[in-house]
C-alpha cells in the first residue's frame, strides 16, 4: 500500500514540472509523437518544453537534470547511460553539455524508437543499445572507452552485481543513484577502485532498499574531485 501511495503522489507532481525554454527544440515535431499528459512506452519523466507539457512519468526531469549537469565538466566527454529509459540524459548531455559521444542502454525496443524521435527533435545524435544486463554480453558490445557512466536507480535491479561492478571499474567516473544508504554505496564502490566521491543530493523513489526511498545521488571517481 505504501508503494502505491508513493506512486500516486509522484504522479501528482507532474503539474509542477519545470519548463525548458529552448527555441531550437523542434516543438511541433515533438507534439506529433509525444502527446500532452501521455505515458508513451512507459516514459519515466515528465517535462515542459517551450510551454508545452510532455510526458506523464513518475518523476520530474528538471530536478534530476539539476543534480547531474553540474557534477563535473562533461564537455568533450564520452558518456554511457545505463537504464536510460528513452535517453533524456544522454540527449541533454549532447545538447547542453557538449559531450563528445553519448550511448544509452536499456532493454525495450520501444525506448530506442522513442529515443530516435527525441534525437531529431533536439537535433543531436546518440547511440542506443537494447540489451538485457543479466543475459547479454554488454561488456563486448558496449566496450569500455568512456569517461563517465551514468547509473541512476539501476544497480538495484541488476542480478549479476559483481559482474556489473567489475565493468564499471573500467570507467573513471560514475554518476550514481542508489537504493541503499550513502555509507553502503560509498563502501561498495570503494571496493572496485572508486576512492573519491561527492554527494550531489538525494532523489526520491519507491521505498525499497536501505535508503527507504531517499536515494543518494553520488559522483564517484578514480581521481580526486575538484
Amino acid at each position: 500500500m505504501q508503494v502505491f501511495k508513493y506512486l500516486f503522489s509522484s504522479l501528482i507532481l507532474i503539474s509542477s514540472v519545470f519548463a525548458l525554454e529552448d527555441p531550437t527544440v523542434d516543438h511541433e515535431y515533438m507534439k506529433t509523437f509525444w502527446k500532452k499528459g501521455s505515458l508513451p512506452v512507459g516514459l519515466y519523466y515528465g517535462l515542459v518544453i517551450n510551454g508545452e507539457h510532455f510526458g506523464g512519468g513518475a518523476r520530474q526531469w528538471e530536478p534530476r537534470w539539476a543534480q547531474i549537469k553540474n557534477a563535473m565538466n562533461f564537455e568533450g566527454k564520452r558518456i554511457l547511460e545505463f537504464g536510460g529509459n528513452v535517453g533524456l540524459c544522454s540527449i541533454f548531455m549532447k545538447k547542453y553539455c557538449n559531450a563528445e559521444r553519448a550511448v544509452v542502454m536499456d532493454f525495450k525496443p520501444e525506448f530506442k524508437k522513442f529515443n530516435e524521435k527525441l534525437q531529431k527533435a533536439f537535433d543531436v545524435e546518440v547511440d542506443f543499445y537494447c540489451l538485457n544486463i543479466d543475459q547479454d554480453p554488454y561488456e563486448r558490445i558496449l566496450g569500455n572507452d568512456y569517461d563517465v557512466a551514468i547509473c541512476m536507480s539501476f544497480f538495484w535491479w541488476v542480478k549479476q552485481k559483481n559482474r556489473f561492478l567489475h565493468y564499471l571499474s573500467n570507467i573513471p567516473n560514475v554518476i550514481y543513484e542508489g537504493h541503499d544508504t550513502l555509507e553502503v554505496e560509498v563502501n561498495r564502490m570503494k571496493q572496485v577502485g572508486f576512492l573519491y566521491h561527492k554527494l550531489l543530493g538525494y532523489g526520491k523513489g519507491v521505498p525499497v532498499g536501505l535508503a527507504k526511498g531517499k536515494r543518494p545521488v553520488i559522483l564517484f571517481s578514480k581521481y580526486p574531485i575538484r
